[in-house]
């Protein structure tokens, strides 16, 4: 019984207007895709998923010692001084 949806479902995703369907929204994909793994129907070109472009990362500008160093003439800002610890008293419970 299987068979026969997976049949009729691989032969509407062959037809030409249900490619153009599945280009022009994603959401189909989407939905149709998990189906035709369960059914083990090979995906048809419109639901085959897009290569990850992967950009690399521009070039920083300098060199490594440049990048790191401090351009900045202000002086830094003082920092208060750390407070001393606070005692925190332990009681046993009891």
């Amino acid at each position: 019984e299987i068979r026969g949806y997976a049949s009729q479902l691989a032969h509407l995703l062959n037809q030409p207007e249900m490619a153009a369907i599945l280009a022009a929204d994603p959401r189909f994909g989407r939905a149709v895709r998990p189906l035709c793994h369960l059914l083990r129907i090979p995906l048809p070109a419109a639901l085959a998923p897009q290569p990850i472009l992967l950009r690399r990362p521009e070039p920083a500008s300098g060199t490594p010692s440049q990048r790191l160093c401090n351009h900045s003439s202000a002086p830094a800002p003082d920092r208060a001084a750390p407070s001393a610890p606070l005692a925190v008293a332990l009681r046993p419970s009891g």
